[in-house]
């Protein structure tokens, strides 16, 4: 969720520099959380961004 006070311009903003053009959800990083305990648990000292791709821009 956004923070009350935050100015929806600043919201707008904010989502034109994440390439998938919407805020997160908890499920998203609940879906990398899920992978890395089943499928993924080999996987070590990694970081993984969940920022719709902002950190790429």
């Amino acid at each position: 969720d956004w923070p009350d006070d935050m100015p929806a311009d600043a919201r707008e903003r904010y989502l034109s520099r994440v390439p998938l053009a919407r805020a997160g959800e908890p499920a998203d990083a609940a879906r990398i959380v899920k992978f890395l305990v089943t499928e993924g648990r080999y996987i070590t000292g990694q970081i993984i961004r969940v920022d719709g791709g902002r950190s790429v821009v």
